[in-house]
């Protein structure tokens, strides 16, 4: 009970943060890059700990293998995409900002 608790608590930080996230959209406010980073980096986490799925030949899932190598692609590649493009927003909107003296 407690390990498949465990093994959800990443996925349901990712959902409640992307839920904040879109809040923070509707709002308004400037937090949503933030928000969206950090749920990138949850999805990217929980996507590199069964990495190791893409170069073994045996899966230890009861779906069909190509199912769960698409899964663990998919959340590497959206979690990266998500984690770089909230940086680069970052160092952008930070490199726009007037130094005052």
């Amino acid at each position: 009970m407690y390990t498949v608790a465990a093994a959800a608590l990443p996925t349901v930080v990712a959902a409640l943060l992307t839920w904040a996230s879109w809040r923070s959209v509707r709002a308004g406010t400037s937090t949503v890059v933030y928000l969206a980073g950090i749920a990138g980096w949850l999805v990217l986490l929980q996507g590199l700990s069964d990495v190791s799925v893409l170069w073994n030949s045996q899966v230890p899932s009861t779906g069909p293998d190509w199912l769960t190598r698409l899964a663990v692609t998919v959340s590497v590649g959206l979690g990266l995409g998500v984690v770089l493009g909230a940086g680069r927003l970052l160092l952008r909107g930070r490199a726009r900002t007037p130094v005052t003296a």
